[in-house]
């Protein structure tokens, strides 16, 4: 179940990510270089900041075939990640992972694959965790501080 997404360019996102989840119920993250500049070694959502005038669901498939090498055709929209404030910050979506012979990431970029139960003792940006963890309970909204 999810919210319509908005087609007001006002109610776009600055960010949008994708839940990507393989047969097995491993998810495929991005794991952050150390001397990242905003999450160092953290691991999140492939995705990232949307261009001006880009529709989000562009956005989310150019950001996929930038970051891991390939276009997702069963992607969806399933939620929409909100401050505290209310404000969108990003929209997610979901789609079945590649496998990972398909996935190409760029340089300085590590894929990383893991279960739901090795979450715990990972380094998941909040962000990214509130919106894995919505959409594991059916939710079409998370919301974070910050």
């Amino acid at each position: 179940m999810s919210l319509p997404p908005s087609d007001d360019p006002a109610n776009w996102p600055r960010f949008c990510c994708a839940i990507l989840r393989d047969s097995a119920g491993r998810y495929l993250l991005e794991r952050r270089s150390d001397d990242d500049e905003h999450m160092p070694g953290q691991l999140v959502c492939f995705g990232g900041g949307r261009n001006p005038d880009e529709h989000p669901d562009d956005s989310i498939r150019r950001e996929l075939r930038e970051e891991i090498g390939c276009e997702l055709t069963a992607l969806e929209f399933c939620l929409i990640l909100r401050g505290r404030d209310s404000r969108t910050i990003a929209w997610f979506y979901r789609a079945p992972a590649p496998a990972p012979t398909r996935v190409r990431t760029e340089p300085g970029v590590r894929a990383v694959w893991a279960a739901w139960h090795e979450f715990g003792a990972l380094p998941i940006g909040n962000w990214n965790l509130a919106a894995m963890i919505a959409e594991r309970d059916g939710r079409c909204e998370a919301l974070v501080d910050g």
